[in-house]
């Protein structure tokens, strides 16, 4: 299993804010962190640290952004990476692993915009 430090789980650096620690647990307020493209792209010339995500299918589930780490290619190297959000699952009351959800399948808003 994944432990709480996202950058070792996956090779690169936390540009901003923080990884998963262990506060970031079940009944805690949810947090994520979201790759260097998704920041760009919703808080263009902003932090986009301390935003909420919207998910879910009425937008029920709000997550606090509390990093941004440098995006991955996972679709070969001519592809640009996709826009990215990482959950840490205990959280959801599962024990200390990371989940990558790419934004296109699901969806995600942000609050007040």
């Amino acid at each position: 299993s994944v432990g709480d430090d996202y950058s070792k789980m996956r090779g690169g650096p936390v540009l901003g804010g923080r990884p998963f620690g262990p506060d970031d647990r079940d009944g805690a307020p949810l947090v994520c962190i979201i790759n260097k493209r998704l920041a760009d792209r919703l808080f263009p010339g902003e932090s986009a640290l301390g935003h909420v995500l919207l998910r879910g299918r009425d937008a029920e589930i709000r997550s606090t952004i509390v990093g941004v780490v440098a995006d991955v290619k996972i679709n070969g190297l001519n592809v640009a990476a996709p826009d990215a959000v990482y959950y840490a699952l205990r959280q959801f009351g599962r024990s200390g692993r990371i989940a990558r959800e790419p934004c296109g399948r699901t969806g995600h808003a942000v609050a007040g915009s």
